[in-house]
C-alpha cells in the first residue's frame, strides 16, 4: 500500500469513529454502541485524540478533514478534562476515570489503566506544542 493509500484508510476508520461518538465526545467501550447506558471508554477516547492529531499533521492545508480531526481531538481532550479526571477523586490512582480493559471478560471496567492516562498526556503535549516521535 502507498502512504496516499494508507492515508485514505486512516481517513475512512477515522470518521467511522467520529460517526459513532455520543455527544460528549468521548466513545462508548465498543463502537457498535452509540447511545445508552453503556460503559464509556476513557482511555480510547485519548487514544483516538493522539491519533487524530497525528493523521491532521499529515494532511495538506487544502484537505478539509484537517480542521475537523483537530477539532475533533480538541473536544474530546475538553471533555476528557472536563468530565473524566479524578480531579475529584484524591484517593484515585489514576488520571482518568471511566477507562475500560475487557467487557466481555468483566476487567478492567469503569477504571483507570495506564495507557489512558499516558494518551491524555500525549494528547495535552500534542495540543500546545510540536510532538515530536520518539521512534
Amino acid at each position: 500500500m502507498s502512504d496516499w493509500e494508507l492515508m485514505e484508510l486512516a481517513k475512512k476508520v477515522t470518521n467511522y469513529f467520529l460517526n459513532r461518538l455520543p455527544e460528549d465526545y468521548v466513545c462508548y467501550w465498543d463502537l457498535i454502541f452509540t447511545d445508552g447506558q453503556e460503559e464509556r471508554d476513557s482511555s480510547a477516547a485519548a487514544i483516538a485524540a493522539c491519533g487524530m492529531l497525528e493523521i491532521a499533521k499529515h494532511l495538506p492545508l487544502s484537505d478539509p478533514y484537517k480542521r475537523i480531526y483537530e477539532n475533533a481531538a480538541l473536544m474530546i481532550v475538553k471533555s476528557l478534562a472536563e468530565n473524566y479526571t479524578t480531579a475529584s477523586c484524591p484517593q484515585s490512582n489514576g488520571i482518568l476515570l471511566h477507562a475500560v480493559y475487557s467487557k466481555p471478560h468483566r476487567k478492567g471496567v469503569d477504571e483507570c489503566n495506564i495507557w489512558g492516562d499516558y494518551y491524555y498526556f500525549e494528547a495535552l503535549v500534542r495540543l500546545i506544542k510540536d510532538w515530536k516521535l520518539y521512534w
